[in-house]
């Protein structure tokens, strides 16, 4: 499980800080469901070139969500990832404004380099 910190205080060196985080939620939503889900949402929006990687349950706030990595491939050629998709673990909705890119077009705009990248650098 993912999950960051802010800026802790400190106010001298060697200070003991302990951290307990607590936080019950369901999942609704398994690992395999939402890798489908990413997966035929690029399906529609960005083609078959685009495919999900394995899920992460990371904690954002106070909620769980999934972070589903985007990788781009083209065949005999390369393997890259491009994004990631955060899901909500209960209703299983892309949260495109917590994902990185944030909107379909900035990955879609560096898959098209990538493509372009890899074309002047040997026939496709």
């Amino acid at each position: 499980m993912k999950s960051e910190i802010s800026t802790i205080p400190l106010a001298t060196r060697g200070t003991r800080v302990k951290v307990k985080i607590e936080l019950s939620s369901e999942i609704n939503i398994t690992p395999f469901v939402a890798r489908q889900r990413v997966n035929v949402f690029l399906l529609t929006h960005l083609g078959n070139m685009v495919s999900a990687g394995e899920p992460k349950l990371s904690v954002s706030a106070d909620q769980l969500r999934w972070t589903v990595p985007v990788y781009y491939a083209i065949p005999e050629h390369s393997f890259t990832q491009v994004g990631e998709l955060v899901m909500d673990v209960n209703s299983g909705e892309i949260l495109l404004s917590e994902s990185k890119p944030t909107s379909i077009i900035e990955i879609e705009d560096h898959v098209q380099a990538l493509y372009d990248a890899a074309a002047t650098g040997s026939a496709l």
